[in-house]
């Protein structure tokens, strides 16, 4: 007797209430299920009967009689249950929905920034008339436990069974007021959007607490104005010259995505205009921090047997004049 009290940790005299706390304990340290020894397992088991062998009788979960501390269900979510309730939780935690929504917008309003107000609409279970299920607690499934003794020890399964009580773990109730029985609440909402000056494409604006549930992220497209193309906030324009103006230059105007208009003229390099030659204009891209660059694509005679003799002899003047 005194080395079951030694097994147990306990002294010789505790009352059952402390011979089963210190029991509980062990268990959980040793249990097989939870990567103890087996053997130690069974021992403290054996130690424990024995102590409380003149323990009255009380009704198990599982309809039989029996003194057995691991036939309470709270010892038994403690050991396996765990994992069950987990995932429970997870089901029970509602997951956002993600509603993603492109806004187009011109390169001026990049340029000088916008406020767009934009009207969102969704569709959400009602919460009048759709309730979560309080058997499963909305998990839509149930745990199940059962022992079967063994000796001195006890052997637990735990396996999940679907709910009966409800669908998913909701319950609809028949009549609502709220949304007409439709079991759905149509919600609309308009929100305003401020784009500061510079807001670039692909740029992402997230926003919550607008729609029940729901995490509203906008991308940000600008649509491309006339020949430019934006990268990081400088700007490209393609502007196609001929030969001539390639080798004496030119002058000629664009328009900016401000509106402003800006007079281009290389009458003043002296060098021959190429494709490979662009016009740096500094502190004209979509802020003043960034750069507007001129690439000149330059479009060459179709010099051959079929050429207009006009032609021809137009372009011969012109390279004699400039190669001279």
């Amino acid at each position: 007797m005194n080395n079951h009290y030694t097994t147990l940790g306990v002294n010789q005299g505790s009352s059952k209430e402390d011979i089963k706390k210190a029991y509980k304990k062990l268990a959980m340290q040793h249990h097989p299920d939870k990567g103890g020894d087996e053997k130690k397992f069974k021992e403290i088991t054996n130690a424990y009967n024995t102590l409380t062998d003149d323990k009255p009788q009380q009704a198990s979960p599982f309809g039989r009689q029996s003194s057995h501390p691991f036939e309470d269900m709270g010892m038994f979510s403690h050991f396996f249950g765990g994992a069950f309730q987990q995932q429970q939780q997870q089901q029970q935690q509602k997951q956002q929905e993600i509603l993603r929504k492109t806004l187009h917008i011109s390169m001026k309003e990049a340029f000088f920034g916008v406020q767009k107000n934009i009207n969102i609409s969704s569709e959400n279970p009602c919460t009048s008339c759709v309730k979560t299920c309080s058997e499963c607690r909305g998990a839509g499934f149930k745990i199940v436990q059962s022992a079967n003794r063994m000796g001195n020890a006890s052997i637990i399964q735990s396996f999940q069974v679907k709910c009966t009580s409800c669908v998913d773990g909701k319950i609809k109730s028949k009549t609502c007021t709220v949304c007409n029985s439709k079991g759905v609440i149509n919600t609309n909402k308009t929100i305003n959007i401020i784009l500061k000056a510079g807001v670039q494409t692909n740029e992402n604006l997230r926003y919550e607490n607008i729609l029940p549930n729901t995490v509203i992220v906008f991308t940000v497209n600008i649509g491309r104005d006339q020949n430019y193309t934006i990268t990081n906030n400088n700007l490209l324009y393609i502007h196609k010259i001929s030969l001539f103006d390639s080798l004496f230059g030119t002058e000629f105007d664009i328009v900016h995505p401000s509106e402003e208009i800006i007079k281009v003229n290389t009458k003043d390099k002296n060098c021959i205009l190429t494709d490979k030659t662009p016009m740096v204009l500094e502190g004209k891209g979509m802020t003043s921090k960034n750069s507007l660059q001129i690439q000149f694509q330059v479009v060459y005679p179709n010099i051959n047997a079929n050429m207009e003799e006009k032609d021809l002899i137009e372009t011969k003047r012109l390279m004699s004049i400039y190669f001279k």
